[in-house]
């Protein structure tokens, strides 16, 4: 497994991988030393677009690595000995395993064609949707649920997971804070977690949440736990309200029943929770201004934010019954 620095520990605490090597983006070195190691495997699989990891797939291929990617342009051409397109029509976590028609000794390509197409076929709309609009539900043979903490008896707790990378996808600290306070009159207890960067917004919806009420137990654990005690946390939750971020997909991954908040992107875009125990929350008004972007952005382009204010509490709250 070849991963971007600082996820080494993650991906082998999964129990998935064998061995991990990290990369820094912008040092030359660090992806001639993941060459290095990978010198001798057989096969590589990049399901990466950017230019640098097309380029260790050249380089591997030169090598005698056989490589697999995706087709489109010069440098996919030089980069892989097989490929195919990317699906965009299909949501991310499908697009992924088209990688997998390709010919190979390790698969069956005709399964994995008939496999795609089906899906592809009953789909209503782009991005793994049922024509109005729901998540269609998460075959069997795509799932990407882990039993790794299986052990874990899901406690009366919500978790709250309120930063992003990108601040146009963070909805409001007053809606987090509704949603905790009325958790907490439940009998719930709150936990919020995200990255040290993110301590200070989890405080505020924290702060906030005391503000409104007097019941229950209040514990921000953003910044003081890895990926993998994260997920472990959001493991043994009852239910998890996120942004479209990470901690989303965690939720999806670990089985905990998660509500997606999204504003300045959109399902179709292909990152949807990935989970049978999943619901999203969009803004209900139809917004020109969506999506602004691929990722969202730092600042809302036309000053309003309204794809993030113009969602309620009381509608997130309505997917949190036992």
């Amino acid at each position: 497994m070849v991963c971007r620095r600082g996820l080494g520990s993650f991906f082998l605490g999964l129990g998935l991988f064998k061995d991990v090597i990290e990369v820094e983006k912008g040092r030359t070195e660090s992806y001639r030393a993941a060459r290095l190691k990978l010198s001798g495997v057989r096969l590589l699989i990049s399901p990466h677009e950017s230019p640098r990891s097309k380029l260790l797939a050249m380089r591997l291929r030169v090598d005698g690595v056989s490589t697999v990617g995706y087709s489109g342009g010069l440098l996919s051409r030089l980069a892989y000995t097989k490929a195919s397109p990317r699906p965009m029509h299909l949501p991310e976590a499908i697009r992924q395993l088209a990688l997998l028609e390709n010919d190979s000794e390790l698969w069956s390509a005709s399964l994995w064609r008939s496999r795609l197409a089906e899906f592809s076929k009953a789909q209503g709309a782009p991005g793994g949707l049922t024509v109005t609009g729901e998540l269609m539900p998460v075959p069997d043979w795509a799932s990407m649920q882990l039993d790794l903490f299986s052990e874990l008896t899901r406690t009366k707790t919500v978790v709250l997971a309120p930063g992003s990378v990108w601040a146009t996808k963070r909805w409001t600290p007053d809606g987090f804070a509704e949603v905790g306070a009325a958790m907490l009159e439940r009998g719930y207890t709150i936990e919020l977690v995200g990255t040290r960067e993110e301590r200070g917004i989890c405080e505020s919806v924290a702060a906030r949440i005391r503000s409104l009420t007097a019941f229950g137990k209040i514990e921000n654990r953003a910044g003081e736990m890895d990926l993998l005690l994260t997920a472990r946390t959001i493991a043994g939750a009852r239910f998890a309200v996120t942004n479209d971020s990470g901690a989303m997909h965690i939720a999806a991954m670990v089985g905990t029943p998660v509500v997606g908040i999204f504003g300045p992107t959109v399902l179709d875009f292909g990152y949807r929770p990935w989970s049978l125990n999943a619901k999203v929350i969009q803004p209900e008004a139809i917004l020109k201004c969506r999506p602004c972007g691929k990722h969202g952005a730092q600042k809302c382009p036309i000053g309003t934010h309204e794809c993030m204010t113009g969602i309620l509490a009381t509608s997130v709250l309505r997917q949190l019954a036992d």
